[in-house]
């Protein structure tokens, strides 16, 4: 009897984008500013990433930032979602509006009361703990949709 025939699957997420929990992720090295990455994610059917558990936070550090260390993580984060343009220190994710469910700030962030700088927009260091910085600021950013069905 011959081998059962077997239907190729259809991948779940375009090349070079990873899978989680329904999602696919890609990080894109830039560098943009808040807008234009928030605008580049846009353009491929996606969204600057919104984090919503620890669990999520955790597996984006292993699969997308571990290879992009650096002396000083305020040199080589990469920007999420995250923002508080609309309302000082009420932080929501850009595409959905929803408020944060999980933080992960980095030692006193967020600290735009601490400056004269608007630091509205909210990027993610390689080990996996969050910063507020300027949205002018170029960065690498990290890209999430849906998985494909």
């Amino acid at each position: 009897m011959p081998p059962a025939a077997t239907t190729p699957t259809k991948p779940l997420c375009d090349t070079d984008w990873k899978a989680y929990d329904g999602h696919c992720y890609i990080r894109n090295a830039g560098p943009l500013s808040f807008a234009d990455a928030s605008a580049n994610c846009q353009q491929v059917g996606a969204y600057l990433v919104e984090i919503d558990t620890a669990d999520e936070n955790n597996w984006i550090t292993q699969n997308l930032l571990k290879d992009f260390s650096c002396a000083d993580p305020y040199q080589c984060g990469s920007w999420t979602g995250g923002n508080d343009i609309d309302k000082e220190n009420t932080f929501v994710w850009k595409s959905s509006n929803k408020p944060f469910s999980f933080t992960n700030w980095y030692g006193s962030n967020p600290d735009d009361d601490q400056t004269s700088e608007n630091l509205d927009c909210v990027e993610i260091f390689y080990l996996g703990s969050w910063n507020d910085r300027p949205c002018v600021d170029k960065r690498a950013f990290l890209c999430e949709t849906n998985q494909k069905n």
